[in-house]
C-alpha cells in the first residue's frame, strides 16, 4: 500500500539548508541537538503551520546528523553490540527474508505480528556503520533505522510505520533510497540546536 505523504524538508547532501528538529517535526519526539536533511510524514499527520506531529504519523522518515557526544557514544556502543550479534547471525539475509512469499506487501501491524516474539532484526553491521529493523508489537509499529559513524559525527536515517500505514516493501525501499542519498554527507559542522 502506498500512503499519501508530504516531504516536510529535503536538503541535498552537500547542501547547508539544514533544519533543526523542531523546525521539521513540532510534536511527538524531543530533540536531542540534530539537524535533519530531510522530514517526511503522512498527509494527515501535517499541521497547519506546515510542521509534522510524528504523535499522529502512521508514516515516516528522517534524516538527522548529530554532533552530541552522548549520541556519539550510544552509537558506538550499539555497533560493538552489532557487530557480535552479527557473527551469530551469519548467513542471515534479510532481503531474502523480505522476498519470500507475502512479505512485501505486509503492513507494519502484520509484520509485528508475523515478528511478535522479535524486538529487531538487524540488516547488516560495518566498522562505522549498521542497520536495523525494530519491531514493536504492542505498538504495531515497525522501524527501519541506520547510523553511520564519521568522525565527530553520527548520520541518523529512520522510517518508521505503524498499523496499516504502508507496506514493508514501500518503508523498506524508502529507507534504502534515503541510505543512497544521504550515506556520504560533507563533514560540516553546525550549531545551535536545541536539546530537551
Amino acid at each position: 500500500m502506498e500512503p499519501s505523504t508530504v516531504v516536510l524538508l529535503r536538503v541535498a547532501p552537500a547542501d547547508l539548508g539544514v533544519k533543526t528538529l523542531y523546525e521539521v517535526f513540532s510534536w511527538g519526539q524531543e530533540a536531542h541537538g540534530e539537524y535533519l536533511y530531510y522530514g517526511e510524514i503522512d498527509s494527515a499527520a501535517v499541521k497547519p503551520d506546515g510542521t509534522g506531529d510524528l504523535t499522529k504519523a502512521s508514516v515516516y522518515a528522517e534524516v538527522s546528523v548529530s554532533f552530541e557526544s552522548d549520541t556519539l557514544s550510544a552509537v558506538i556502543g550499539d555497533l560493538r553490540t552489532y557487530v557480535k550479534v552479527a557473527e551469530k547471525q551469519r548467513g542471515f539475509s534479510f532481503g531474502a527474508w523480505l522476498n519470500q512469499e507475502g512479505r512485501q506487501s505486509m503492513s507494519p501491524a502484520e509484520t509485528c505480528l508475523h515478528l511478535r516474539h522479535v524486538p529487531e532484526l538487524l540488516i547488516d553491521v560495518s566498522q562505522r556503520s549498521w542497520r536495523r529493523l525494530m519491531i514493536n508489537a504492542p505498538l504495531s509499529t515497525v522501524v527501519f533505522s541506520a547510523a553511520m559513524i564519521n568522525e565527530s559525527r553520527v548520520t541518523e536515517i529512520v522510517v518508521g510505520g505503524q498499523r496499516q500505514g504502508a507496506s514493508l516493501r514501500w518503508l523498506w525501499d524508502k529507507f534504502n533510497g534515503l541510505c543512497d542519498t544521504y550515506n556520504n554527507i560533507p563533514a560540516v559542522r553546525f550549531h545551535g540546536a536545541r536539546r530537551e
